[in-house]
């Protein structure tokens, strides 16, 4: 079975949530929540690649007043916010980002780098926010940029999000590509003098809290977590062919869900249709 980083995650939240997204391929309403966070990252994409605070944030702002050109209208905002709110944050993120890392001297592997590996009997695919090398310092970063969770201690050691990352860049096929889906997930071109680099480094995961501008190391990931993630693969796939899919309807798996029209569990008027 192959599966997503992010069917995972969305799975630990909500299996009916992931059915709907990831088996039914159900048309969803663009949330303002995640819209607003795919703009924040197509802005500090280009600045990791061009390091032109400017730049990022024109692109932001332009993103943000153009969502249609993007895929990236909203159709459902969460209580509490607006088209300015959001307007104003995205700049104060990618401006506070500027200001944290521009003095940090670092090698850019990678921006948004694609990946699909195996682990058991199962492929895991995902993309990675940025992945960077500190100078005189044996170390990898993996970086998941978040605009608007925040971590608590238990989640960073348990998050299966950062389990699957860490798993992945131990695997060959994270640099060297993935066969036969080439196209999809190239690696690099020095994919090989990669992994021979970093095979031995240490591997960070750092969730990046754009809303207080810092990072949160995610803590080391041994055997035991890689068995455990092995294992949870194994019950999505018997839930799967199974048809179990139980809804969860706590606050933090509701919130910002496409959904909720489709799902008898949730109260439609908990979002409205414009800001």
């Amino acid at each position: 079975m192959k599966v997503s980083a992010s069917l995972i995650k969305t799975w630990m939240k909500c299996s009916l949530q992931a059915k709907y997204r990831y088996v039914d391929g159900l048309p969803e309403k663009k949330n303002a929540a995640a819209s607003f966070g795919s703009a924040v990252h197509l802005a500090l994409e280009l600045y990791n690649n061009e390091f032109d605070v400017d730049s990022a944030v024109g692109t932001f702002l332009y993103v943000w007043d153009h969502p249609d050109e993007f895929d990236l209208a909203p159709e459902v905002w969460p209580m509490r916010t607006s088209f300015g709110m959001y307007r104003e944050r995205g700049e104060q993120f990618i401006r506070a980002y500027h200001e944290e890392n521009q003095w940090v001297e670092k090698d850019i592997v990678a921006t948004e780098h694609r990946f699909c590996v195996p682990i058991g009997d199962h492929l895991i695919s995902g993309i990675v926010d940025l992945l960077e090398i500190p100078s005189k310092i044996p170390e990898l970063h993996i970086v998941d940029y978040k605009s608007g969770s925040r971590p608590n201690k238990t989640d960073l050691g348990l998050d299966v999000q950062f389990t699957s990352y860490l798993w992945a860049s131990k695997q060959k096929e994270f640099w060297c590509g993935y066969e036969p889906e080439k196209e999809k997930y190239p690696g690099f071109e020095n994919g090989e003098e990669l992994f021979e680099r970093v095979k031995n480094y240490n591997v960070i995961g750092i969730w990046y809290d754009l809303r207080n501008n810092k990072p949160y190391r995610v803590g080391v990931r041994e055997d035991a977590d890689f068995r455990r993630l092995h294992h949870c693969i194994d019950q999505i796939a018997r839930a799967m062919e199974a048809e179990v899919f139980v809804p969860t309807i706590s606050g933090d798996s509701c919130v910002i869900c496409s959904f909720q029209e489709q799902c008898s569990a949730y109260p439609a008027d908990v979002f409205v249709s414009a800001p």
